[in-house]
């Protein structure tokens, strides 16, 4: 196909990525002469590499607040911390943060999950994902690969956040926050990694950023990127093909800030992604190999996952009040071919192209005062489509079938929203929040034409004590929605929406070298969408019954000794059936929902030190473990098919003196290979990379 490359592509981007690892080390070696390097000394052995928890500000209720002070439970990760943890991906950042579930199939094909709250039906997702203020959602066919560089934070909000953050987030929310260009002083970096895979092919990747004030304290521009050549894994040994789900992608994120007038600030962004590759990370076996047996064994997997996105976002300061206008346009494109199912005997081969594009339109108002009061209302407007040209080649008994399948699907919504709180005294907040969502969709497959409005009334109540400046006790009651839509059958027939309601207590703090974070939910679980057989070829989308989720999800850090820094975080999530519709084919009450783990479990230690007088060092060592999940469809004969249990060892060394950096590191040191999600019940699944072995060296000014 046209979006194939040649190796010697990669073979050049090795050569040039090499030449400038060269120069950029040795760039660093010099500029740690020790005049320079005096300053810093020890600087960050001194200081440690946490944030205290009190201190950390967010802004997930949309204006900033330190994390004790948001009533909700809340992972906030920074881009030193993530790099720290070697959390470079979606996937990774999951192994990391409670709760938060991702079933990886390829660039553009994840699917996010979280307390819980895991389908895969329907076309919304359940997690919402928002890049700034941008709402990167995508459909529940998989997130964008959005790329861990030049970031603030990343937060990750646990439970429903439809009050503020719309439909999406009936699970929770993800938000990445991107550094801003900066109008008063100039600043960069740049770093490259290389690493070797085991079974496979070695990797380069090349990150960094620049920062230009055009202007001072008015205008400037930013501009980050990535361009990696990632080696594969996974071979085709029918096909004489090694290393099939290999990559070569570029990112480039531009930021432009300006300030006009002081209470005037104007940000545009425009995000230029781009990926493509020979196959996909699915379906391989124990020893990273794929086989077709009962289809074309020569089959030949590829991959291109492309999207744009453009931003403007004004703020305006009325004085005690903020007016934010936020315009977006992301279009994206994925192409995959070679995803093979092997249900009862039947093995199917598809070309799958997807196109969504999406408009959004946010405008509200928030008080930045000082005061007891604090509140925030808008509106917002959303056009969607996706349009899907799906041809699925069918292998059995020796016969072959191919069938194309092209669909066309939309969406209009608009909503209007507030939020207010009150401090009651120093220690009592309480607060509430509403959000009226209505939502237009249509379909089409070219025969069949459906139309049908959803709309949702969701409510979310909160309250915040604290015992002490840095001690809070809080909890919440809050709603999720996500729309209803089309089964795809002659009867012209729809489904209902699914609905979320989701109780949570926690307590989150620091009291001397000790912080933590403790929560426990309860779920009710309304008309939970499914996949059903129908009339359609392909089947359709209905209503089972209802769920319960509870859990529990906890993190804990403490600093024992000088220096050194223990941290562990986990979950637990109990998920069940309670009531299935009787015409429900796929399930019987008290089934587990899908691809949740039972738990998850991460654990790390890292001490800090000085090399000689001047070089402050690092080591790192994280423990994450996976527990099983399942999937079941009765009407295919899987009852609660698993995953595997999943144990990862990864450690990290490395020299940190400010404005360079040298680490070495290590990922998959066990060497599992099990099974991360049940999907290899129909020949979909993932197994965990294998073991990694890599370096990385960057310069920043």
């Amino acid at each position: 196909m046209s979006h194939f490359r040649p190796r010697t592509r990669a073979t050049s981007l090795r050569a040039s990525a090499l030449a400038l690892a060269g120069s950029m080390l040795a760039g660093a070696l010099l500029a740690s002469a020790p005049a320079h390097a005096d300053d810093g000394a020890g600087q960050d052995a001194d200081q440690g590499s946490q944030t205290r928890s009190t201190d950390i500000v967010v802004t997930a209720n949309r204006r900033a607040e330190r994390l004790i002070d948001v009533p909700m439970s809340i992972t906030a990760l920074s881009q030193k911390e993530l790099d720290r943890q070697g959390v470079s991906s979606l996937h990774d950042l999951s192994r990391v943060v409670p709760d938060l579930v991702v079933v990886e199939a390829g660039p553009g094909q994840n699917r996010v999950f979280m307390r819980g709250i895991a389908n895969g039906n329907s076309l919304t997702s359940l997690v919402g994902v928002y890049l700034d203020e941008i709402p990167v959602t995508g459909s529940s066919l998989g997130q964008p690969d959005l790329q861990l560089v030049d970031l603030e934070r990343v937060e990750v909000l646990r439970g429903p956040q439809g009050t503020l953050y719309g439909q999406g987030s009936a699970g929770g929310t993800l938000r990445f926050i991107t550094a801003k260009a900066d109008p008063s002083h100039a600043s960069g970096s740049m770093e490259f990694t290389g690493y070797d895979t085991a079974h496979g092919a070695f990797s380069e990747k090349m990150s960094g950023y620049l920062n230009l004030p055009l202007v001072e304290d008015k205008l400037a521009v930013r501009v980050s990127g990535t361009l990696a050549n990632i080696g594969g894994w996974i071979d085709q040994p029918d096909a004489g093909r090694k290393d099939i789900n290999d990559q070569l992608m570029r990112d480039v994120r531009a930021k432009v800030l300006f300030r006009p007038v002081e209470d005037l600030t104007i940000e545009g962004t425009v995000l230029v992604h781009r990926n493509d590759g020979h196959g996909v990370n699915v379906g391989a076996d124990k020893h990273y190999d794929v086989y077709y047996p009962s289809g074309d064994a020569d089959a030949k997997q590829s991959f291109l996952d492309n999207y744009t996105i453009y931003n403007a976002t004004a703020k305006y300061e009325l004085g005690g009040v903020q007016l934010l206008s936020s315009t977006s346009w992301v279009d994206a494109q994925r192409h995959n071919v070679g995803a093979a199912q092997k249900i009862a005997g039947i093995e199917t081969f598809l070309d799958d192209t997807l196109d969504t594009s999406s408009f959004t339109q946010e405008v509200r108002l928030s008080s930045t005062g000082t005061g007891p009061l604090h509140w925030v209302v808008g509106g917002f407007y959303s056009n969607e489509k996706l349009d899907r040209d799906l041809e699925v080649t069918l292998y059995y008994g020796g016969a072959v079938l191919s069938s194309p399948s092209i669909t066309h699907t939309s969406s209009r919504s608009i909503s209007v929203f507030g939020d207010v709180n009150y401090d009651l005294s120093d220690r009592l907040q309480l607060g509430m929040g509403l959000r009226y969502f209505h939502d237009r969709r249509r379909a089409n497959d070219e025969t069949l034409f459906q139309s049908g409005t959803f709309h949702s009334l969701d409510p979310r109540f909160y309250l915040n004590y604290k015992l002490t400046d840095a001690i809070a006790l809080y909890a919440n009651v809050a709603k999720g929605f996500r729309s209803g839509g089309f089964v795809g059958d002659d009867d012209l027939s729809t489904y209902g929406p699914e609905r979320v309601w989701s109780y949570e207590v926690g307590t989150k703090g620091a009291l001397g070298p000790v912080s933590w974070d403790l929560s426990g939910y309860y779920s009710q679980y309304q008309d939970y969408q499914t996949f059903v057989m129908v009339s359609a070829v392909y089947g359709g989308v209905t209503n089972a019954g209802d769920a319960r989720v509870y859990g529990l999800d906890a993190s804990l850090s403490i600093e024992p000794v000088r220096h050194l820094t223990l941290s562990a975080s986990g979950n637990y999530t109990h998920t069940e059936l309670t009531r299935v519709d009787a015409a429900t084919i796929t399930n019987v009450k008290g089934d587990p929902l899908d691809f949740v783990p039972k738990y998850t479990l991460s654990a790390s230690a890292e001490y800090r030190f000085t090399l000689g007088d001047a070089l402050p060092a690092f080591a790192r060592i994280d423990f994450n473990q996976l527990g099983k999940s399942t999937i079941t469809d009765r009407s295919y004969g899987l009852i609660r098919y698993p995953s595997d249990e999943l144990s990862l060892l990864g450690a990290r060394v490395g020299i940190d003196a400010g404005d360079w950096k040298v680490e070495v590191f290590a990922t998959n040191l066990l060497g599992e290979n099990g099974l991360q999600d049940p999907m290899a019940a129909i020949g979909l699944d993932t197994r965990a990379k294998p073991r990694t072995i890599g370096f990385t060296v960057g310069k920043s000014f």
